[in-house]
């Protein structure tokens, strides 16, 4: 798997995107569709609202913003995404944020159109964001900015990859990605809003898995992901003399190769090292190494021998039979690591220990602090997938399914709760109280909140 590092970034055509997407699942499996929030819906014009978008930036204090719109291409480049009628959000940041992050007069003078948009880009939202749709809701508003990045893309669509926004109102206060950026005084257009921020937009440029194997902390958590890893590919290999992402190996058995990073969504998917595609975003409760050593966990060899105690996944003769073409005759790795259960909750959201099927069911899942809470996540459903059964018609082959006997919803809800800010367990009291701060560290992949203590959930202490 090849890092998506030094990615470049451009306008695209914008699609809609909210916090529930799901994947297509394999064969006789289909998603369940989960409509969220059309992002940025048009303000209906009235007498009221009068003034365009752009005479009333020209209009604001906010000089150093304006001079850069002013400089740069960002009208023909907006032109590109509908007529003049077409809304937007502006988060404007004031003249003391721009001096402070060194856009100053005389650097926005000296810089080209090119390098300007590039700047405003991810400070166009798409469509027009009001306050009455902010508080309307309960936790964060989803949408996207008109900054798409150059060869990522949209795992579930092939639809380009454009930078997420979480957007709120709470106690009067303007929260973006978790961050707030001061008090909310929008103002209204005819074909848009200019939402004032005192903070920059934070811009994604790696993915979480990225972050981590550079980070200094998470040694630990990333050297027995890709250990574990390693091992239950050789036990597949031990086993049927081949590896399950081969050419050999049919299509249920591709199913046992493991690349923990990608189907847990903290990498980015590559097959020739051009173009990238970003699975559902997640959010993840990281443990650092110093969460592992407290719980007497020291080094890898420490972990290694934690799995080792507690046995190995096993392999079990597995017979499948769709097709001729889909026969597939193997031996299945049955059962997990210890430490895959004991990491579950802080990677997957216990989707493993649930026995819950196909960890591409998983929602997108993009939560910053202020929205972990029990108010907000109570019933949210992390994963959900519709399973079609089929009467199968066995006088033919390849067999048939011939008649469709019934469709299962199968859902998992979150089964985390927050009993205060920054405090998070698994509900029903299996496992330790851990705490986090802070927004959340946001990237390309999703939203990473560090902890420095493990969740150990029943059955799975030390």
């Amino acid at each position: 798997m090849k890092r998506a590092n030094d990615i470049s970034y451009t306008s695209r055509q914008i699609f809609s995107v909210g916090i529930l997407l799901w994947f297509a699942l394999l064969t006789s499996c289909t998603k369940k569709e989960y409509m969220p929030p059309e992002a940025g819906e048009k303000i209906p014009y009235t007498d009221s609202v009068t003034i365009s978008l752009k005479e009333a930036l020209a209009a604001t204090p906010y000089t150093l913003f304006v001079q850069a719109w002013n400089s740069s291409n960002m009208d023909g480049t907006l032109s590109q995404f509908g007529d003049t009628k077409t809304p937007y959000t502006l988060l404007v940041p004031d003249d003391q944020t721009f001096t402070t992050a060194g856009w100053t007069k005389d650097k926005i003078s000296a810089a080209t159109p090119e390098e300007l948009d590039t700047l405003l880009l991810p400070y166009v939202l798409q469509g027009a964001v009001t306050r009455t749709q902010l508080e309307a809701i309960s936790g964060s508003y989803y949408t996207s900015s008109v900054m798409a990045i150059n060869n990522l893309f949209n795992k579930a669509d092939n639809s380009p990859y454009t930078l997420k926004m979480a957007l709120r109102i709470e106690d009067g206060k303007f929260s973006v990605n978790g961050i707030s950026t001061g008090v909310a005084e929008p103002i209204p257009c005819r074909n848009g809003t200019i939402w004032p921020i005192g903070s920059l937009v934070e811009i994604q440029r790696k993915s979480a898995w990225d972050l981590l194997e550079e980070d200094g902390r998470f040694t630990l958590y990333t050297g027995i992901t890709r250990y574990t890893d390693s091992l239950y590919n050789e036990l597949f290999y031990q086993a049927n003399e081949y590896y399950a992402n081969s050419e050999e190996a049919g299509f249920i058995a591709k199913r046992y190769y493991r690349n923990s990073p990608e189907q847990l969504g903290l990498q980015l998917y590559t097959d020739d090292g051009t173009q990238y595609f970003a699975d559902n975003v997640n959010t993840w409760f990281i443990p650092t190494d110093e969460a592992f050593r407290k719980a007497g966990f020291n080094n890898l060899d420490d972990l290694i021998a934690f799995n080792n105690q507690r046995g190995m996944p096993d392999t079990v003769f597995h017979d499948y039979v769709q097709s001729k073409e889909f026969q597939t005759q193997f031996y299945a790795i049955k059962g997990c690591f210890a430490t895959d259960s004991m990491l579950d909750y802080h990677s997957s959201w216990g989707m493993r220990l649930a026995e819950f099927w196909y960890w591409e069911a998983r929602n997108a899942i993009l939560l910053f602090s202020n929205d972990l809470r029990n108010s907000l996540l109570a019933d949210f459903p992390v994963g959900s997938f519709i399973e079609n059964k089929y009467a199968r018609n066995y006088s033919v082959w390849p067999p048939a399914n011939d008649k469709l006997v019934s469709t299962v919803t199968h859902t998992l809800n979150n089964p985390l709760e927050f009993p205060s800010s920054g405090h998070v367990r698994v509900k029903g009291g299996a496992g330790s109280e851990i705490t986090f701060s802070g927004p959340g560290i946001y990237t390309l992949t999703g939203v990473v909140h560090i902890v420095d203590d493990l969740f150990f959930p029943k059955g799975v202490g030390k």
